[in-house]
């Protein structure tokens, strides 16, 4: 069992901190932009707070990238290395990745939800400001 085996894993992997990326910059493009409504209320501001959580699963999910890349060129570069044990390691980082990921879209839904919510039954008109 070579390494050209975990390609795919490896790859899965990438594309999964790629996204988190992307999802990161455009969170927090979202929040410097002006071009969506935004709560005026403190209370109803509040619910940004919901990003925190999601960059932090999202940063940790990249983290736990890289340990699926660590894992990978121990194989690649280590003529001794432990196949089956490197195997083990790559799955759950890969896991844990994936399942913080989703964590952290969650909190993204969350917010997207409470938004969606405020912005169809809370929202002030124009003249009532």
């Amino acid at each position: 069992m070579g390494a050209s085996e975990f390609d795919s894993v490896v790859s899965f992997s990438q594309s999964l901190s790629q996204w988190s990326v992307l999802i990161i910059g455009g969170v927090t493009a979202l929040l410097l932009g002006n071009s969506h409504i935004s709560p005026t209320k403190k209370v109803a501001r509040s619910i940004y707070l919901l990003f925190l959580p999601s960059w932090g699963f999202l940063l940790w999910s990249i983290f736990m990238g890289v340990k699926v890349q660590r894992n990978f060129l121990a194989l690649k570069l280590l003529s001794n290395a432990d196949v089956s044990a490197i195997k083990v390691e790559l799955n759950h980082h890969m896991s844990r990745q994936l399942t913080l990921m989703e964590t952290g879209l969650c909190f993204i839904g969350a917010w997207l939800l409470c938004y969606l919510i405020w912005w169809v039954f809370c929202r002030e008109e124009k003249g009532e400001q």
